[in-house]
């Protein structure tokens, strides 16, 4: 980490101007591969995302699990962040490492306003990541009903199947979720596809204990079926960086219903 990473994290616009008249590298890369751009996002410093793309910060750069700052931006919910790196052509489908885009980050972290504004920027709703889940099976694990109504008002399919054969339902559904269920099934899901799913997938009794591969989660605990299989993504890891403790989504349990729900 630089100096200038540090400026950006904490929020010291001052400074960060002073070390770049200085000759400070822009887009110098931590041992994660995060240039201050990233940390800045994270932090949610507008100036300094300003004051940075203003010096000629890289807006679509990639750390080493292909995360962009619009990815940071769209997990903390920041539309102001997300407009400017726009406006600057970063890229709005991008995918991170698991095959994750922004819009998956901002389903998962219920920020519906955000998901919103991606989608009007042509963000795709019906993108898949590397295990074939969509926006939609976020919002059905996570039990974000507003922000599956969204996505299905978008145009979302409501049966998308994921590379498990389950569906957003079969998720919703085995995990007690609800709020999300009454949504996809006022939204016509097809409720025999649950059969089929659950039919290959294996499962125990237990809780949904923690697990790394859980998308953007921190340490996750279901009170329903353990399935074996995961979500996969690489927003957990988006967190385990030098700059964790500027994320205001670090938790220890599970995130709550309207978490962030903006």
């Amino acid at each position: 980490m630089t100096a200038l990473h540090s400026s950006c994290a904490n929020d010291h616009v001052e400074v960060s101007k002073l070390l770049l008249e200085c000759g400070a590298e822009i887009n110098a890369q931590d041992d994660d591969g995060e240039t201050p751009l990233h940390y800045a996002c994270r932090s949610q410093n507008i100036e300094a995302v300003k004051l940075l793309i203003q010096y000629g910060a890289v807006v679509c750069s990639k750390e080493k699990l292909e995360v962009t700052p619009l990815h940071i931006a769209c997990c903390v919910g920041n539309i102001e962040i997300a407009k400017i790196l726009l406006k600057k052509n970063a890229d709005v489908n991008a995918k991170n490492a698991d095959g994750d885009t922004p819009l998956h980050c901002a389903i998962q972290y219920n920020h519906v306003n955000t998901a919103r504004f991606l989608i009007e920027c042509g963000a795709e709703v019906n993108a898949h990541n590397a295990n074939r889940k969509t926006p939609l099976h976020y919002a059905a694990h996570y039990d974000h009903p507003r922000a599956a109504d969204l996505l299905l008002q978008c145009r979302a399919r409501v049966d998308e199947q994921d590379n498990e054969g389950a569906t957003p339902l079969f998720w919703a559904s085995s995990l007690g979720n609800d709020r999300v269920a009454r949504v996809l099934i006022r939204h016509n899901a097809d409720r025999s596809v649950l059969i089929n799913a659950q039919s290959s997938m294996p499962y125990t009794g237990s809780a949904y204990n923690y697990n790394e591969n859980f998308p953007y989660s921190a340490r996750t605990n279901y009170s329903s079926v353990n399935y074996q299989q995961n979500m996969n993504g690489t927003g957990q890891r988006i967190a385990m960086n030098s700059a964790q403790t500027h994320l205001p989504y670090q938790s220890n349990s599970a995130q709550p219903r309207g978490f962030y729900d903006n």
